[in-house]
């Protein structure tokens, strides 16, 4: 008789299922967000934790659970490099908007992928660990060159784990959360007649968060493409891959931020 508690191994067909459905579900929360629904960025940081978030043997990512044909995984990377001379706190995979016209000075951030849509920006391929757990997406250096900063799997762990993705708790505890999503960044204009104005620049989270959500899907779908990632299975539950092929490895300067 079958112990009704004993575990079963997911099939390979769900495990492709999962992965194709979270990189949906990313991308209709990033045309919510093109419709002004801002919240859909707390969906997106749960599907990309979900996807890529492991931790010993109680969570295991979708990707870690897919059997691949290459261990170097490559990840598009939209954002600039940090400078070490730069004092003011940075986000790195936005765009700054301004105006100044009769109506007054206005500004507001547009995720960083559009320049890369729209061919004005180049996009880089990194390993994985990098783009994940290193390169940091916003960042400061102190007067002594110390630099500070959230990298990409602290961001969306925040987002998922505090701030209303899969949980909302009482307190915030991630001071560079803090710092960098409702304290860090204004925008600082001076009129004709010398007056200064200063302006907190909103909703950088959510529009870092739909960079983030434009990089996972175009990686998954290049990886799949390039035959590292499966893209279904057969009526034998076998995995199904393109023929692998090698894509071009980042150079030295392309991981300059490192």
């Amino acid at each position: 008789m079958t112990d009704p508690y004993d575990p079963r191994p997911r099939r390979n067909a769900e495990k492709v299922n999962a992965l194709n459905n979270e990189c949906l579900a990313i991308m209709r929360s990033m045309e919510g967000i093109n419709e002004g629904h801002l919240f859909e960025a707390l969906r997106i940081a749960t599907s990309v934790v979900s996807l890529l978030h492991s931790n010993g043997r109680r969570t295991v990512s979708v990707l870690d659970q897919i059997e691949k044909q290459s261990d170097e995984l490559m990840f598009m990377s939209v954002g600039d490099p940090h400078h070490s001379n730069n004092l003011l706190a940075s986000p790195h995979l936005v765009t700054l908007r301004m105006k100044n016209d009769e109506n007054g000075f206005s500004c507001h951030y547009e995720p960083k992928c559009n320049l890369v849509i729209e061919g004005r920006l180049p996009a880089f391929s990194v390993p994985f660990e990098f783009w994940w757990s290193r390169e940091l997406i916003f960042s400061q250096s102190d007067p002594d060159n110390t630099r500070t900063g959230m990298t990409r799997e602290e961001f969306c762990r925040v987002l998922r784990d505090q701030v209303g993705g899969s949980h909302f708790d009482s307190e915030l505890t991630n001071q560079s959360f803090i710092k960098y999503s409702e304290h860090g960044f204004q925008a600082i204009s001076t009129s004709q007649d010398g007056t200064t104005h200063s302006q907190h620049i909103p909703h950088v989270a959510e529009m870092s968060m739909f960079s983030i959500g434009y990089e996972v899907i175009n990686s998954v779908a290049r990886m799949q493409d390039y035959g590292v990632l499966p893209y279904g299975v057969d009526e034998d539950d076998r995995l199904l891959f393109n023929p692998l092929r090698p894509y071009p490895v980042p150079t030295e300067g392309e991981l300059q931020n490192e």
